[in-house]
């Protein structure tokens, strides 16, 4: 019986730790409704934050084309939800743009990346080619890079 009972227990804590690790990446999936769709591979784990702009409402878009500083949530401004780098694939397209952890995922080809979905979609979207404005987190500073997702071929494929 205690024997059963610390299988169970073990079996338990493995479902929970799968799980866990399972919400941490980022499933790639096509759109309903609009058959198979194209399916990109970023390389790049997020967690979606809050982030506020100093000076009134000035938007990410806007900010990161005049240079104002981005500051982490608590603060003055308006809050705005960004994607933060929370890890990088070594050798993908993320890790060749020189994204780090900690980095903020602001817009992908001009859309807002206010949760995990929007980046799935505008990766997914982006034909190979990701336009992607980016809070350095070294700097406070924003970026504009260009990433290139590897094509995965299929409707479904999930970045590891």
């Amino acid at each position: 019986m205690k024997t059963l009972t610390a299988c169970t227990a073990v079996l338990a804590a493995m479902i929970t730790f799968t799980t866990a690790s399972a919400d941490q990446r980022v499933l790639v999936q096509p759109n309903p409704g609009t058959g198979p769709a194209a399916s990109y591979f970023l390389g790049v784990y997020t967690e979606t934050v809050a982030v506020t702009l100093p000076g009134g409402p000035v938007g990410p878009v806007a900010a990161a084309q005049v240079g104002v500083r981005v500051v982490p949530s608590p603060g003055p401004g308006p809050v705005h939800y960004v994607q933060r780098v929370t890890g990088v694939v070594p050798g993908s397209p993320a890790a060749h743009i020189g994204l780090e952890p900690g980095d903020q995922l602001v817009t992908g080809n001009g859309r807002p990346l206010t949760c995990r979905n929007a980046l799935i979609h505008a990766v997914n979207q982006s034909g190979g080619q990701l336009n992607l404005v980016v809070i350095n987190v070294r700097t406070g500073q924003p970026m504009n890079l260009i990433a290139y997702p590897r094509y995965q071929g299929g409707p479904v494929a999930l970045n590891r």
